[in-house]
């Protein structure tokens, strides 16, 4: 994923520079002037794009737990178990349960900001 965002990041540049080609061109020099600002700031673009890449991530993995532990809530729900297997099953939602708060933890460290792209 390093080149999707080595790409993104590409594409923003030239993207600005093209801009900036075009300010020139038309000889409006406060546009040239926030076009510099704007690439100046260029590596907190960048940071946005990793923890947008990093949320998707672990959104993706909260998704995971959830889908295994609905799984084994329809085995209880649906199967004739006896103890030791309902509590391999309890045993197995703790642990994803605790999983999933970790990964919801990690989400909320993860600074994600409305989109800056369009500057």
């Amino acid at each position: 994923m390093k080149t999707n965002i080595t790409n993104q990041i590409e594409v923003w540049i030239n993207d600005q520079l093209d801009l900036y080609n075009y300010a020139l061109q038309i000889g409006d020099t406060d546009w040239q002037q926030h076009i510099i600002e704007t690439l100046s700031h260029k590596d907190d673009y960048l940071q946005e794009l990793y923890n947008e890449q990093e949320n998707q991530k672990l959104w993706g993995l909260f998704n995971e737990v959830n889908q295994a532990m609905l799984q084994l809530l329809e085995e209880i729900r649906t199967q004739a178990l006896d103890r030791e297997q309902l509590e391999e099953i309890r045993s197995k939602l703790t642990v994803l349960k605790k999983r999933r708060l970790a990964i919801v933890q990690r989400i909320n460290t993860v600074k994600v900001t409305p989109s800056s792209s369009s500057n």
